[in-house]
């Protein structure tokens, strides 16, 4: 997924990205936001592009930590077996 075209995020699936894809396009536009360059509208657009990525990440995250988490009982019970 390429992040060089970011005015167009509200068109891409982003539950179909990747951790990294959608973490990298979080970090543009983190950048844009840091530059300046954009107008008051523009920059509330990509605060709130970013919060959707950011969702997007937590919940992959999350999602992971259970997995490890469960691993890991599982991992115990047959320890103690």
């Amino acid at each position: 997924m390429s992040i060089d075209n970011m005015e167009n995020i509200g068109q891409i699936d982003i539950e179909k990205l990747t951790y990294e894809e959608a973490f990298d396009m979080m970090k543009a536009l983190v950048d844009q936001l840091e530059n300046g360059q954009v107008n008051l509208e523009e920059s509330l657009k990509l605060f709130e592009d970013g919060t959707r990525l950011y969702r997007h990440c937590n919940a992959i995250l999350e999602k992971t930590e259970m997995k490890i988490s469960k691993f890991n009982e599982y991992k115990e019970e047959v320890e103690v077996d």
